[in-house]
């Protein structure tokens, strides 16, 4: 009599982490707050340097106003989102891993170059106060070698590849999409409080301006209402996201050929062993790209919104680029996550939770 052999049970996925992942990481709080107060840091003397520059040129030309503003934004931006990513590479030290973060962090400082190049160029173009190209100049240099001295040393203990299939993963599921209804509460109630108080009274601009304050006021409540409502959006977002690190493989190879399978590239075959992390890696990418749309349309929607409101009371030449570029954004970004959202879709329907 022979007795069945029974086969070994596969590790079993458990959503709780460890007792000892539960401690503190400093590395992790001090660069989020960098990364957090960098982003801020930027955006104020982003908006302070490009201010001050095009009013000190009078007359200046409004493709030299949008390369201006651009390289200022970006000259700044780039070196906090490299020291974002760079800092928080946690995957393990691998060579391949390695060769992408240089990889990188070149392409980051080619861009910077090139915003550079761009801020001497304007400067010799539209002839601002020399403080102002030599300063920004100064703070791509600073923030750029920060970025790139900071994130080794604040980067967390890198983790060890460990191959292992999912087993017994279930979806999050939500019965009640919270932040869905307060998001929408929000708008609603921003635009319906900016129709009511301009259809109550007939808000009439002076003699200099000579039209009616009421489509400029509800833009305005509009904006407000999409501006109020992406932080809902970006809550789930977040929640998301650490859902779906929780479940990432710690192993560089094996995530990037997941990520190539998920997303369609040609010629790349998933291992059984790749199978289930793949599947639950493509169902909670696809929750942060449904987030992510909702949360750039109200973002760059209410942005846009918000110029409109002044480029009707006060006309300009250089508001309509403003919002030109910020529909742009953002519709870039909302067409971008709807491409990866489909893709993600066709996936998880072609791989079934097995039975």
């Amino acid at each position: 009599m022979t007795t069945a052999q029974v086969p070994p049970q596969l590790p079993v996925f458990t959503p709780e982490p460890v007792p000892e992942a539960r401690a503190l990481d400093g590395k992790l709080v001090v660069r989020r707050l960098l990364a957090v107060f960098g982003f801020i840091a930027a955006i104020v003397l982003a908006l302070v340097f490009a201010l001050t520059w095009l009013f000190s040129v009078r007359n200046a030309p409004i493709g030299s106003a949008a390369v201006i503003v651009l390289g200022i934004i970006l000259g700044l931006i780039l070196p906090i989102a490299g020291f974002a990513i760079s800092s928080n590479w946690l995957f393990a030290a691998t060579a391949e891993s390695r060769r992408t973060l240089r990889r990188f962090v070149g392409i980051m400082l080619v861009a910077e170059l090139l915003c550079v190049d761009a801020i001497i160029m304007m400067g010799i173009v539209t002839s601002p106060p020399l403080w102002i190209p030599v300063t920004l100049v100064a703070c791509f240099v600073v923030f750029s070698a920060a970025g790139i001295l900071l994130a080794p040393v604040l980067r967390s203990t890198p983790l060890r590849g460990e191959v292992v299939p999912l087993v017994g993963w279930v979806p999050p599921t939500s019965k009640r999409p919270v932040p869905l209804y307060v998001a929408v509460g929000i708008f609603l109630l921003a635009l319906t409080a900016g129709i009511l108080l301009t259809s109550q009274v007939d808000i009439v601009t002076s003699g200099r301006h000579g039209g009616s304050l009421t489509a400029p006021a509800i833009l305005l409540f509009a904006a407000v209402g999409l501006i109020g409502a992406a932080p809902c959006f970006m809550i789930r977002m977040r929640s998301a996201s650490r859902q779906l690190r929780q479940v990432a493989s710690p192993d560089y190879v094996q995530a990037k050929r997941i990520r190539r399978a998920i997303y369609g590239a040609r010629g790349t075959s998933l291992e059984p062993v790749d199978l289930e992390r793949a599947r639950v890696t493509a169902i909670l990418s696809a929750s942060v790209s449904r987030w992510s749309v909702g949360f750039y349309v109200c973002l760059f929607g209410g942005l846009a919104c918000s110029q409109l409101s002044s480029a009707i009371v006060e006309s300009s030449s250089i508001v309509p680029w403003i919002v030109g570029v910020m529909v742009a954004i953002g519709l870039a970004n909302v067409l971008i996550n709807v491409k990866y959202l489909l893709r993600l879709q066709r996936f998880v329907a072609a791989h079934p939770q097995p039975q």
